[in-house]
């Protein structure tokens, strides 16, 4: 059995909780970074009390029905500012693959997403620029995930920290249903993204995605299998050139 299979079958103690990087060049990370351009290492925690202060987890703090983190190195020759190029090419997620546990296939996340210059789906506007992506305002997006019935509506917030390393955060501003049925009130899902250069040419990834509480019991698996997707997208690969993380 992998060491991911044995993270994923049991996870980690609530005493160990999460640590991001919470500067640039942090080594004290919980989980470690994995492996240079190969899978990022993976962990979660179930029923968790993120204490407030934690860090530079922002309002990911108190009790959470879920969290997980990700944690990857990989050599792109992208600038910053590259990298936040991307961050606000938001309609380019449109189309994103990940794998489905509940499908056992690789299935489309995003069949829409697109920049919204307020928190109205009715205010669909052009990708977002470098300069608006790092301005450290609230920006808003929309996306129709292939498993809710809805667009959902999404702010953001990245602020650049020096010359290498930038934090994105996000959470869902309207609620997200199946039908009729509610499955995340709005703030119920929120994600922090942490990107430091820690050398020519080498860029860290970390994120974390938490789940306050929902209708239904989160699967880690589905969790890290997303926040995977939007890994590789960023590092700019296929979603499905490389196995599922979490099969």
């Amino acid at each position: 059995m992998s060491v991911l299979a044995l993270v994923l079958l049991h996870p980690a103690s609530a005493a160990d909780g999460p640590i991001a990087p919470c500067a640039a060049g942090a080594t004290d990370m919980r989980p470690a970074y994995g492996p240079v351009d190969g899978p990022p290492r993976v962990a979660w925690w179930r029923d968790i009390v993120v204490p407030e202060g934690s860090g530079c987890l922002g309002e990911i703090r108190g009790r959470m029905e879920l969290v997980v983190t990700l944690a990857g190195r990989f050599h792109a020759p992208h600038s910053l500012e590259d990298i936040a190029r991307r961050m606000g090419a938001i309609s380019r997620t449109a189309g994103l693959r990940y794998w489905s546990v509940t499908d056992g296939a690789w299935r489309t996340l995003l069949s829409a997403a697109f920049a919204l210059a307020g928190p109205d789906v009715e205010q669909r506007r052009a990708d977002f620029s470098v300069a608006e992506l790092l301005s450290g305002r609230a920006l808003f997006t929309a996306q129709r995930d292939t498993r809710s019935t809805d667009l959902n509506v999404y702010q953001l917030r990245a602020r650049r920290v020096g010359a290498g390393r930038l934090v994105m955060e996000s959470n869902n501003l309207t609620p997200i249903r199946f039908l009729v049925f509610e499955l995340y009130a709005p703030g119920a899902l929120r994600v922090i993204h942490f990107l430091d250069r820690l050398g020519p040419g080498l860029w860290g990834y970390y994120a974390v995605s938490a789940v306050r509480g929902g209708a239904l019991e989160s699967d880690p698996r589905s969790m890290i299998n997303r926040s995977a997707a939007y890994y590789r997208f960023l590092r700019g690969i296929p979603g499905d050139r490389d196995p599922p993380l979490a099969p």
